[in-house]
């Protein structure tokens, strides 16, 4: 389970219901992120205010906060409460020293008297699933810095091999076909040399943005290492990988048309189709091609 949906079930076990519901900070309102045994509905129409809701003042006062009954109680909304079925309830914000997550409620069916102690327990409870929630929110940074390009924002090249021997034992087991482009992004250093390394880093990352755009949410963009991104194309035969290389080439040329005062980009792209093969030979197969491509340029440059 996740570890909010692991919050609100074991909040509302620890404190005798069947009802719970972490409620995150989205601009100036509390949305319902996870609820344990409430409708569609209630998250759908659970909005509210910070500054107008009863979990609202508890993130802004620091402390947990009681409705014994919510008819005619202050800061009770009806839509809300119709939707959640409840006529009481307990809330505790969710607090560390790194800021403010949200709060966490618990809910109960009938009216009832809300001691000190149940204020205490939920919110030493609420203090240990903050620290929770922030662990699986750094883990989820760590797992992105691992896997994606700091500059350009795709994809590194240790992703690329493992989605690639990933795609390759698919093949292996039930057939098909793989593409995969190697793009090289031409004169990148004349760039850095004459313009500056700033110039050559806005041209790298404006060719991820392109190949990113241009390509389908099945495909892997990756920066495979210096001037040089690969695209992985699973289940795409030679036909439908080319229609992706014009798409990427009309790109780069509407972005040189539309900006002339930046640094022009080009790039040389070589096209492999393959079945069942060693990951490496694909790749290797693509980088040739590719260098083709550009010594094909090369040669047709005048001088």
């Amino acid at each position: 389970h996740s570890v909010p949906s692991t919050v609100v079930v074991e909040a509302a076990r620890l404190m005798g219901t069947n009802k719970a519901a972490l409620l995150a900070i989205k601009g100036d309102s509390l949305v319902a992120e996870e609820v344990h045994n409430l409708s569609a509905e209630f998250r759908r129409v659970f909005v509210l205010p910070l500054d107008e809701s009863v979990s609202g003042r508890a993130i802004r006062d620091g402390a947990p906060a009681a409705v014994d009954n919510v008819e005619g109680a202050p800061l009770v909304d009806a839509t809300v409460v119709a939707a959640g079925g409840y006529r009481a309830f307990l809330t505790a914000p969710l607090q560390s020293y790194k800021g403010t997550y949200g709060a966490l409620s618990v809910f109960f069916e009938r009216p009832r008297h809300f001691s000190e102690d149940d204020k205490t327990i939920l919110a030493t409870f609420a203090s240990q699933a903050t620290v929770a929630l922030e662990n699986q929110s750094l883990m989820r940074e760590k797992d992105v810095l691992a896997r994606t390009d700091g500059l350009t924002g795709v994809f590194n090249r240790n992703y690329l091999e493992l989605t690639l021997d990933q795609a390759m034992r698919a093949i292996h087991r039930n057939g098909g076909l793989v593409s995969l482009v190697f793009i090289d992004v031409d004169d990148l250093k004349t760039v850095n040399d004459q313009r500056g390394h700033q110039a050559g880093d806005r041209v790298l990352r404006d060719l991820a943005r392109l190949l990113a755009d241009s390509c389908r949410e099945t495909d892997t963009v990756a920066r495979y290492g210096g001037d040089e991104f690969v695209v992985l194309m699973p289940g795409t035969d030679a036909l439908g990988a080319r229609k992706v290389l014009a798409k990427i080439d009309n790109a780069i040329q509407q972005r040189n048309a539309a900006a002339p005062d930046e640094t022009p980009l080009a790039a040389s792209m070589g096209l492999q189709t393959s079945g069942w093969c060693d990951p490496e030979e694909l790749l290797l197969a693509a980088d040739r091609s590719m260098y083709a491509m550009k010594r094909q340029r090369t040669a047709a440059t005048p001088g």
